[in-house]
């Protein structure tokens, strides 16, 4: 192993958590992201799409809301 190596898996859902449980079974450095947040129209997206392809990291989904869907992390 590269002492550089590491391994980003975006997304901490049912996936991204399968992804990293395989990577830490074989002794890999790993770190879950996740983005979440309004997406207010394509022309956002389309830019953050752009991000994600910019550093060379593949996508591996892109999930729709439901409208007024809280969010966990926002929740006191």
């Amino acid at each position: 192993m590269s002492t550089n190596e590491l391994h980003v898996v975006f997304g901490t859902g049912p996936v991204g958590q399968a992804v990293m449980r395989e990577l830490v079974a074989k002794d890999k450095p790993v770190r879950l992201v996740n983005r979440r947040g309004p997406v207010v129209d394509q022309a956002t997206l389309h830019r953050l799409l752009k991000k994600v392809r910019d550093v060379g990291m593949p996508l591996v989904s892109v999930n729709r809301g439901k409208p007024g869907q809280a969010d966990v992390s926002d929740s006191k």
